[in-house]
């Protein structure tokens, strides 16, 4: 975490124009830890029987139904044959996901680097026209973006960015009626 900045101000022209300009910067780079849940190398394979890391669920046939019992048929020993995959779900598996890195549930464990990079930008300046009249302006600037990270670094899931950004403008006229009237 490192903050920093830097201000400067002084007359432009002595007892009636002044300047202040400030900025400060941040830049926060912070780890966080997560715990997912990625298929395993049996199930990269079809393979959903128990004891591979899946729960214990059938997983069914879209393909078949029973019109005595209303229901599908599970596949045979819970495995999903490769042959009636989708190629695009197959391209998935090997570039969306990563392979497991730890045994049990939750198998996979992941890094990701968060990171923040905030900047603000501030000026004013003020000009006495006369002992009765003084006029200001101020301008200030603020970018926020950040990044926080996924759970897992699969394609799409890289972490999700924000851009939080604010500007403000002031212009005042400041007139004194009289010294003794309130």
């Amino acid at each position: 975490y490192n903050d920093f900045g830097a201000t400067i101000g002084g007359p432009v022209v002595k007892n009636k124009i002044f300047f202040f300009y400030s900025y400060e910067g941040i830049r926060e780079r912070r780890s966080q830890t997560f715990r997912s849940q990625v298929p395993t190398a049996a199930e990269r394979q079809g393979d959903f029987t128990i004891g591979t890391g899946s729960k214990d669920a059938v997983i069914y046939d879209p393909y078949t139904f029973s019109s005595a019992t209303n229901l599908r048929s599970p596949f045979p020993s819970n495995k999903g044959p490769q042959d009636r995959w989708n190629p695009v779900m197959r391209k998935y598996l090997d570039f969306g996901w990563p392979q497991a890195n730890a045994a049990g549930n939750p198998n996979f464990i992941y890094n990701g680097a968060g990171q923040n990079d905030y900047n603000k930008h501030s000026g004013r300046l003020d000009y006495n026209i006369s002992d009765k009249d003084i006029v200001f302006g101020r301008i200030g600037y603020q970018s926020n973006p950040n990044v926080t990270p996924g759970s897992t670094p699969a394609i799409g899931n890289s972490g999700v960015g924000d851009r939080f950004n604010g500007r403000d403008l002031v212009l005042a006229w400041n007139h004194m009626v009289s010294a003794t009237d309130m």
